[in-house]
């Protein structure tokens, strides 16, 4: 039986030939029915020439879902990382986590979300938390959202939750933060999308029509390659292509074939999943 596992080596971005071009889209359907085991938005994962839509990444021993908006709680205790004495950097800095007890978890924003994972990990070690955070930039509509998680079982886990805020931003205007049980005593390794920078690839996209991205709106699937260039110029946006089962890398194809799928790699850049 095919594993999870065998699927993720079949899409391995250290491949020396481009690895989407061997990505059928069969593959990439089972290897989404084989590890989509909870509810996150569908992310599509870019490194390296690979553009394969994933839930979780071979780390992941369990993905939560995304933190469910919820309404403000009006009593909140917040409280800050404290920031070393003295003059070394992170102080300069200033704290890149804020921490706040809302009731039976504790909620951390990103404060700084160009700190690096040492800063963050410092902060969260400070506040008795075995957790570590790295962030990584996506498209719009996925940012707060986990892109993989590895959590070890324990009770209550399944409350680690993620979100963004201020309530009821989108796209670049938000920043990650995520919630941990009070007493939580597991160990949880996090990987969130932030905004990406203007220029910046993107590590992991949504659906390229979702709310905020490029194609918001716009019905590309099987439409010709001439109507989604077209939609995508509009946007200051060129693409690349993917040919047929095989997912053949492609410079150029005829105007009149069709698009099957449209991927992400940035602000500026998409791959058309096309056929004749």
């Amino acid at each position: 039986m095919t594993t999870s596992l065998d699927l993720l080596q079949t899409l391995d971005p250290t491949r020396a030939d481009d690895p989407a071009a061997s990505v059928r889209p069969e593959t990439r359907r089972e290897l989404l029915r084989a590890i989509a085991a909870t509810p996150l938005p569908e992310v599509r994962e870019m490194s390296d020439g690979v553009v394969v839509p994933l839930r979780r990444r071979a780390v992941v021993r369990r993905l939560v879902p995304a933190l469910v908006a919820a309404a403000v709680v009006a009593a909140v205790s917040v409280s800050l990382v404290r920031v070393p004495e003295g003059n070394d950097r992170p102080a300069a800095l200033g704290p890149a986590l804020a921490f706040a007890t809302e009731g039976p978890v504790i909620k951390v924003r990103v404060l700084d979300p160009e700190a690096d994972a040492a800063r963050y990990n410092a902060e969260l070690k400070a506040q008795g938390l075995n957790v570590t955070l790295r962030l990584s930039p996506v498209s719009p509509s996925v940012v707060g959202e986990a892109i993989a998680a590895s959590i070890e079982p324990g009770p209550r886990e399944d409350e680690i939750g993620f979100g963004k805020y201020p309530a009821g931003c989108q796209g670049t205007a938000c920043s990650p933060e995520f919630s941990i049980p009070v007493g939580y005593s597991g160990k949880a390794d996090l990987y969130i999308g932030r905004a990406a920078k203007p220029g910046e690839g993107y590590s992991g996209a949504g659906e390229a029509d979702g709310p905020g991205e490029a194609l918001e709106g716009v019905e590309f699937e099987n439409q010709t390659v001439a109507y989604v260039l077209r939609k995508l110029g509009e946007r200051g946006m060129t693409a690349e292509y993917r040919v047929g089962e095989q997912s053949e890398a492609k410079d150029t194809v005829p105007d009149n074939w069709r698009v099957e799928d449209v991927a992400l790699l940035s602000a500026k850049r998409a791959v058309l999943f096309v056929k004749p």
